[in-house]
Order: structure tokens, then C-alpha cells, then sequence
């Protein structure tokens, strides 16, 4: 488990402090891939969790489906029907923030990332370059609006650190792209509102290490940016109606942060049966998005484990008057989440005509 101080500075240049950011992690990369090999019967990769970066056999990343932006009435009912435009897309209703912490919006979110690639986007574009197995551009922009992805864990106590609540809160998901293809996913902890307006000079770029997490997109593969599609390919798959809005949400404890999946609710449960361990399992709830473990397969999936959701033990560590440090134990509760590794896709089990 790695601990920052409340108010620990990082390196002031930005290379050195993008590789410090990343270092760790990237180091781990070559046993993450023999580990993921394994994913499949349930490892948790834990704390140092990471991506396979692209590669050559099994580890080549698989191309995304073409995306879906619009959904039929027909595949929806309750709150999701009732929220369809005449478009065929979800109404952007007003994200339901968490209180009573400062939240950073959505905009704030986007023209923190904005910011984030012009001081740092010459070092990081180099991370993101041998995430992706190709060369990347200086000129990355936007590729449109912020995606709120909620907490698995919390919430914070209210007397957490503000390092620590930047680290287990909700994040805002911006990607960035060169032209129409998506080259970056960046998750921007919503509760990192120092940084907004900052500009990421002076003392808000202390919280730069913890509060903004990227991960390069593979050539060939996208991140689902739209609720629209995970609520179509839900409905699609299992023959149920989406009875509510897709909510996305961060990957179950890990140091994968930038990792979301669209949790999908049906108006009745289906069995699937997971095309990885073979189980077979009654669900009501399942999740649409990228399995990075599994070549980086966009599908409907399932949680792998039915257990590990109790409260999850970690710390958060303090600067005290006197300079030195004190590390609180800090209980948190855990959703049903997927994780890096412990999830899979599934198929729709079909019941036999009596």
C-alpha cells in the first residue's frame, strides 16, 4: 500500500515528476503480464495493479466495436425511458454530487485536463506513446464532455485528509484525442478542487501526483464514453429492458483509478454465464466497458468474485505540527464492482423449453 503526506510537494519539473507518478507502476508492467495470463481464474493483482501494455500473440490488444451513440425506446423502461430524448440519447440530467466536500464540475474538470496536457503533456505523451504502442501528438484535444464515474469505496470520514478523499472519491473521465480517435483516458479526482483554476503552477500542483491519473488508449481500441451504448448493448445482449440510467463507476480499490465501467440495471434478472470461468450466475445488475486483463475486450460483463466487498483497510497518512508523520486506519465500504482482474464477459444463458 504506497501513503502520501498531506502536504508532501512532488518534484516541481514536470518529466521527473510524471515518471515519479508512473514509475512504480511501469517497472511492474512485464510481471503484470505474465500475471494476467492467470486473471482469468480470479488473481487480484491488488495494489500495483496495471494494464498489459500492446503487444504481440495473446497480449494484442482486440479492436472496439463500432460505438453506438443513440438507444431505441424499445430496449428501455422506467427512469431510462422516461429520461430518452427524441434523439434517441439520455438527458444530461444534473450529476448528484457528493457532499459536504468542494467538488470540482464538470467544465472545471475538462479545463483542468486542458491544463494538465499543456504543462505536462510533453513528458506524459511519452508514457502514453508506450501505452498505446505508437507515437503521440503534442496536439490532443478534448474529445468531449466529462464523464462522472462515482466511488466503489467511502465515503471518506469527515476527517480525512484531503489527499486521502482525492484518492478514494469520484473522478471525472475526460478523454483526449488526436482528430476523431481517441488516444488518452484521464481521470480527474472530482475532489481535487484546488487544482482548478490553478493553472497546475504553485502550491495546487502538489496534488497533481494523486489527483490526475492517464492511461493511453491502444491503436484500434476506445474507452465508452456514452451511457447510451452500454444500455443498448445490455439490452441487446440479454433480451431485458434498462430500467434505469447507466451510472459509470470506478474499478473496485486498485492504482488503475483511470479504469470506469457502466453499471446497467435490467427490470428483471437473466442468467449469464461467464465466458471465462464458465459460471453461471443470476444477475439483475451488469457492467458494459473494457476488460485491459482480457486484450482489452469491450463487452458485457460480470463480477468474477462473489466475495471481498466487505470493508476494505487502508490509511491515510498526515503531516503533524511537530513535522513528522501519523498513519490513521481508515475502514471503508466496497460495492459489488468489477476489478482489473476480477472480471469477464459474458453470454446469455437460454433456458430450455420445459
Amino acid at each position: 500500500m504506497f501513503t502520501w503526506a498531506d502536504d508532501g510537494p512532488i518534484d516541481g519539473n514536470a518529466e521527473s515528476s510524471i515518471l515519479r507518478q508512473r514509475s512504480a507502476l511501469q517497472i511492474l508492467s512485464a510481471q503484470l503480464r505474465s500475471i494476467a495470463l492467470v486473471s482469468a481464474v480470479g488473481v487480484t493483482v491488488g495494489a500495483c495493479e496495471r494494464s498489459l501494455a500492446p503487444g504481440s500473440g495473446s497480449n494484442t490488444p482486440l479492436p472496439s466495436p463500432a460505438p453506438i451513440t443513440t438507444v431505441p425506446a424499445s430496449a428501455l423502461s422506467g427512469d431510462a425511458l422516461a429520461a430518452l430524448g427524441p434523439d434517441g440519447r439520455f438527458a444530461r440530467a444534473a450529476t448528484q454530487l457528493p457532499a459536504p466536500f468542494p467538488i470540482m464540475t464538470s467544465f472545471e474538470a475538462e479545463s483542468v485536463t486542458t491544463a494538465w496536457w499543456r504543462v505536462w503533456g510533453g513528458a506524459a505523451r511519452l508514457v502514453i506513446g508506450d501505452d498505446r504502442g505508437a507515437p503521440v501528438s503534442l496536439t490532443l484535444t478534448l474529445c468531449g464532455p466529462a464523464q462522472y464515474a462515482e466511488s466503489s469505496v467511502g465515503p471518506s470520514p469527515d476527517t480525512a485528509t484531503i489527499r486521502f478523499r482525492i484518492r478514494w472519491g469520484p473522478r471525472w473521465v475526460v478523454t483526449l484525442c488526436d482528430g476523431a480517435e481517441q488516444v488518452a483516458v484521464v481521470a480527474v479526482a472530482a475532489f481535487a478542487s484546488p487544482l482548478a483554476g490553478a493553472g497546475l503552477i504553485g502550491p495546487a500542483d502538489t496534488l497533481v501526483d494523486v489527483g490526475i491519473v492517464f492511461q493511453g488508449i491502444p491503436v484500434g481500441v476506445r474507452y465508452p464514453m456514452n451511457p447510451e451504448e452500454a444500455a443498448a448493448r445490455a439490452a441487446a445482449l440479454t433480451g431485458r429492458r434498462v430500467d434505469s440510467l447507466p451510472r459509470l463507476v470506478l474499478a473496485r480499490p486498485s492504482f488503475v483509478q483511470w479504469l470506469a465501467m457502466w453499471s446497467v440495471s435490467l427490470d428483471s434478472a437473466v442468467s449469464v454465464r461467464g465466458l471465462t470461468t464458465g459460471r453461471v450466475r443470476a444477475r439483475q445488475v451488469l457492467w458494459y466497458g473494457l476488460i485491459p486483463s482480457a486484450r482489452w475486450l469491450m463487452t458485457v460483463a460480470d463480477r468474477t468474485s462473489e466475495s471481498d466487498y466487505g470493508p476494505y483497510l487502508t490509511g491515510d497518512t498526515r503531516r503533524l505540527p511537530d513535522g513528522s508523520l501519523r498513519v490513521d486506519s481508515v475502514l471503508l465500504g466496497r460495492l459489488p464492482v468489477p476489478s482489473f482482474a476480477q472480471s469477464e464477459a459474458v453470454a446469455l444463458v437460454v433456458p430450455v423449453p420445459s
